[in-house]
């Protein structure tokens, strides 16, 4: 998974109702879900890099797509 897939997969979590009550509810496969995705995202201390603004949703690309650049 490229960083820009696990970006948009977590732009598209967050937006999924079922998927929150997951990980308010604690249930350790959607955390572990959130947890790999923030590594693809930020990696290692020894290759840490800033989360982009807004995880790349603007006005016109709502949604972080990567395909809609």
């Amino acid at each position: 998974m490229t960083r820009e897939d696990a970006i948009h997969r977590r732009n598209l979590l967050i937006r999924d109702l079922e998927f929150q009550k997951k990980v308010v509810a604690g249930d350790p496969e959607a955390l572990k879900i959130i947890r790999d995705l923030a590594h693809e995202i930020v990696g290692e201390p020894d290759n840490w890099q800033r989360a982009p603004e807004n995880f790349n949703m603007t006005k016109d690309n709502p949604w972080g797509d990567p395909s809609l650049g």
